[in-house]
């Protein structure tokens, strides 16, 4: 005697409702990192990966279908590590420079500075002798 279970449609390998909410977190995934936000879209990789582990321990996602979901997850994480580590570097490097000790301005070639003037408004190009012209 044959069973008809063997007739019946195979196992999908991935679940409608479940393909729904990894897809929904994906995007979230998608959007953080097209905000430059690694941080946050490490975290919504995280809550992925946790979203797929529970969905393959319910059946609704095959075993073939979890691995590749899994490895694009590591590939997304690698990048995102990276974006994460370079945004870290650049933030310390502009954090340094605005510590860092600003160096003098040397004057411009070619600039002639203008005469001072004393209250009455003269040059005060110096040779003043205190001696007026009368004595």
């Amino acid at each position: 005697m044959f069973s008809l279970a063997a007739c019946g449609p195979a196992e999908p390998e991935l679940g409608h409702d479940a393909a729904k909410r990894l897809q929904s977190r994906v995007l979230t995934v998608t959007d953080l990192a097209a905000a430059n936000d690694p941080a946050g879209a490490l975290v919504a990789l995280f809550e992925l990966e946790e979203q797929l582990e529970a969905a393959g321990a319910n059946g609704e996602v095959s075993f073939k279908r979890h691995q590749s979901i899994m490895t694009a997850i590591e590939a997304v994480r690698t990048d995102l590590l990276a974006a994460q580590s370079a945004a870290q570097a650049k933030a310390a490097a502009e954090a340094a420079a605005a510590s860092a000790s600003p160096t003098p301005t040397a004057p411009q070639e070619g600039k002639v500075e203008e005469p001072k003037k004393d209250e009455s408004g003269k040059d005060n190009k110096g040779g003043d002798d205190g001696k007026g012209k009368d004595d």
